[in-house]
């Protein structure tokens, strides 16, 4: 999809004043996939991605299927009417699309999510939910790797090939200032959400 076309779709659903179908959806998650690789790199193709669910009890989140070859987003029922929730939900949960893998996520995915759905929120044009907590902590520590996070993401995925990396060693040459900074940041980066 061009950047004009997206561009032109996406600010017709910011408009609308209905709930928004399933083929909006899928589209809003062709659009973001597409953003998130451009800045971060290419997703692992090994996994099917599936249109978005709205779930009436859980999410955001993703979930495999059955036979665990494909992934989707689970949004939360919140994100059903209202624009700023489902860009911030969907941004969020599209990180987590680039790199499949059941079970809790590292903090420094997390901390990527966290920052995607910040700049998608700011590109679309509205007010962003500001991330608290843990997520506001991890998001905290992987600006301390570099001014220019996306750009930090993508060499870590180039280095590490995921987020999902726990190979300390790997981060430490990646960014040998933070190791004279504060020897815990970078465990706590690659340690379990």
């Amino acid at each position: 999809m061009s950047e004009y076309l997206a561009k032109t779709k996406l600010e017709k659903m910011k408009t609308r004043e209905v709930c928004f179908p399933a083929e909006d959806l899928w589209e809003l998650q062709c659009f973001l996939l597409e953003e998130a690789e451009n800045l971060l790199g290419p997703r692992d193709p090994s996994f099917t991605i599936y249109q978005p669910v709205y779930s009436p009890e859980v999410g955001p989140n993703i979930r495999f299927n059955e036979n665990k070859s494909g992934v989707f987003v689970e949004l939360h029922k919140n994100a059903t009417c209202y624009w700023p929730t489902l860009v911030y939900q969907m941004a969020h949960e599209t990180i987590h699309l680039l790199d499949p893998r059941p079970g809790p996520s590292t903090c420094l995915e997390e901390a990527f999510a966290v920052e995607f759905s910040l700049f998608m929120q700011n590109k679309l044009g509205h007010s962003m939910y500001m991330p608290s907590g843990k997520y506001y902590e991890v998001w905290r520590l992987m600006h301390l790797l570099g001014r220019h996070p996306f750009v930090v993401g993508k060499r870590i995925r180039e280095n590490c090939e995921t987020f999902h990396t726990n190979d300390l060693r790997k981060m430490i040459k990646l960014f040998p200032h933070i190791r004279l900074l504060d020897k815990s940041i970078l465990p706590e980066l690659i340690s379990e959400f």
